[in-house]
């Protein structure tokens, strides 16, 4: 029997969420799968990718393997679903007596306890499980900008939350009057139908790398109880706060928890949740584990708990985390160095800014800072097309043949536009990376840029040909030129 030629069988199709998520994914997915799985390495991969736009703190990574390599041990229990939905009971009793520490950095007015507490396997794990509690898809959350690019898939890839940027005064960033713009853009969001249910506060802040003062953390909840808002207080960089040159009087990291908001703003508590994790002040992004903390809304927590399988933090992190959070001697003897090695290598890295004349916004927190490339601006692309003036396109085609000129050295930096930064020409460079890796990056930063090489940088070589070599490489093999200005605003962790 004949038979005509045969139809092709159809894909299974995807949900509309998943098409949704695939469209937006795409250029984010190119980038950092190269970024990632073609990693610099001095002796086995000198030609790879040489990240200085990713907030990890690898200045301490050779003590932290070699404290977990000799006080991570497992049990049976850890084989199993262990003691906890979220974490483990070790693991709640230990962050809860290290959060209460007297001498420590959260000074909480109220002594935590294990069940204000619910582990997730991150703070993106948890921000996405708070966001579907406490916010319905298409309603909104006001974030001050600039702001951490990860909130922006943390609230809206799966449960569509949309956030939605406060552009407060540049000159007075952390005071108090900067409510005035949350005020302003609530009520313009609210009036084209976007419902806010919360406010996120980054406090050490994540890009600009400074502490909100108590009048502004008091202003926030006011605000909050005013509009009937939740209070989420981003604290992960709570221990990495230094001194700096640029500012030997830095502004101190306080806590919400050290705060009576009932009785100093008139906001009720039950309003203000805190998120904490093991990836920044610990030097362990990869470990995946991080915790809600909330003393006065056990709904919320059991809410949270209730989903809590979907983001269990893995027994080993588990392990770690309880390990070194009970042991007071090393934490104290690991962050004083961590936190002196913060600073220098941050005076290290403002040294070669201040060699090249380039501005930056001053920081005392986290692991990074801004600085201005505006002035490396080309009138022309890389294959020699004119591009548009600033005043006919705000610097948007600059900034991006500015981005690909870095991505052709294979050096990633964090572009502004990703923060949500208003002006283009703005990137965030990590500097809390170990001296051969971060050498080697602001050597082909130079080499994209065209300017002279800073003779710091010799003192520092111990590759010698390594940050010398030059590296060329066609964008068109790592993302699609079309796909690169949402690669700048989607790559970033």
């Amino acid at each position: 029997m004949a038979h005509g030629p045969e139809e092709p069988l159809a894909a299974p199709a995807l949900s509309t969420r998943g098409l949704e998520a695939l469209s937006g994914i795409s250029e984010f997915t190119k980038l950092s799968e190269h970024i990632f799985n073609d990693g610099y390495h001095p002796t086995t991969n000198p030609d790879g990718w040489l990240s200085l736009g990713l907030a990890e703190n690898t200045l301490m990574h050779e003590e932290q393997a070699e404290y977990y390599n000799a006080h991570l041990t497992l049990t049976d229990v850890d084989f199993t679903y262990g003691t906890d939905l979220s974490g483990s009971v070790r693991l709640g009793k230990a962050l809860a007596a290290f959060l209460n520490r007297p001498d420590g950095a959260f000074s909480p007015l109220q002594p935590i306890k294990s069940e204000d507490i619910v582990f997730g396997a991150g703070v993106s794990a948890l921000i996405d499980m708070l966001a579907f509690h406490i916010a319905d898809a298409g309603t909104g959350v006001l974030i001050a900008a600039p702001y951490y690019a990860g909130f922006n898939s943390d609230l809206n890839a799966r449960c569509g939350v949309i956030p939605i940027p406060v552009f407060v005064d540049p000159e007075d960033r952390f005071g108090p009057a900067s409510l005035d713009a949350f005020e302003s853009t609530l009520h313009k969001a609210e009036a084209k139908g976007t419902k806010v249910r919360a406010v996120i506060l980054c406090n050490p802040h994540n890009p600009l790398g400074a502490c909100y003062p108590r009048e502004t953390i008091l202003a926030y909840a006011s605000f909050c109880q005013r509009h009937n808002l939740h209070l989420i207080s981003d604290e992960v960089y709570a221990y990495s706060v230094f001194p700096t040159d640029d500012n030997r009087d830095p502004e101190p990291f306080l806590s919400v928890f050290s705060i009576d908001f009932l009785k100093e703003a008139r906001c009720d508590p039950a309003r203000v949740h805190v998120l904490y994790g093991m990836s920044k002040d610990f030097c362990s992004n990869g470990m995946r584990a991080a915790a809600l903390i909330s003393q006065h809304n056990a709904p919320l927590l059991a809410a949270v708990k209730s989903t809590g399988l979907f983001m269990k933090v893995a027994s080993p992190s588990a392990v770690a985390w309880a390990s070194i959070l009970e042991d007071e001697a090393y934490f104290a003897k690991f962050q004083k160095e961590n936190v002196r090695r913060l600073q220098a290598a941050y005076h290290y890295t403002t040294l070669w800014l201040k060699f090249h004349d380039i501005p930056y916004i001053p920081s005392n927190a986290g692991h990074f800072l801004l600085v201005d490339f505006r002035k490396f601006f080309s009138n022309t692309d890389r294959s020699g097309n004119t591009l548009p003036t600033i005043a006919e396109d705000g610097g948007r085609g600059k900034d991006i043949a500015l981005f690909e000129q870095l991505l052709s050295n294979k050096v990633f930096l964090g572009s502004s536009s990703a923060f949500t930064f208003p002006v283009r020409g703005w990137f965030r460079i990590t500097f809390a990376t170990r001296k051969d890796y971060l050498v080697v990056g602001l050597a082909r930063i130079e080499r994209a840029l065209g300017v002279e090489k800073w003779p710091g940088l010799e003192d520092f070589d111990p590759h010698g040909e390594v940050v010398g070599v030059p590296i060329s490489i066609s964008i068109a093999d790592v993302v699609d030129s079309a796909d690169l200005e949402r690669a700048m605003a989607r790559t970033t962790l």
